[in-house]
């Protein structure tokens, strides 16, 4: 069945691990490739924040982070398979 926008695909999930995500030093390159607008930035705890409604899994966030950092922070959940 044909798909007529992103938005209707769900791939999975991406997830950030706060622990090596380097947002708090300026880092937030993911944010600006996010095809969905799935990412942003919480200035007030200096983190970037997941729309689990937005996030179709695509992956593109964490190709960015393995491009930009030394430790990826953000990895998809594949969406369960039926």
């Amino acid at each position: 069945m044909p798909v007529s926008g992103v938005d209707q695909v769900r791939m999975g999930t991406a997830e950030i691990s706060h622990r090596l995500c380097t947002a708090g030093q300026g880092c937030h390159a993911c944010v600006s490739k996010c095809p969905t607008n799935a990412l942003a930035l919480d200035v007030a705890l200096l983190r970037l924040l997941v729309s689990r409604e937005a996030c179709v899994g695509c992956g593109m966030c964490e190709m960015i982070c393995k491009t930009v950092n030394d430790r990826v922070a953000i990895r998809v959940i594949p969406a369960r398979q039926w």
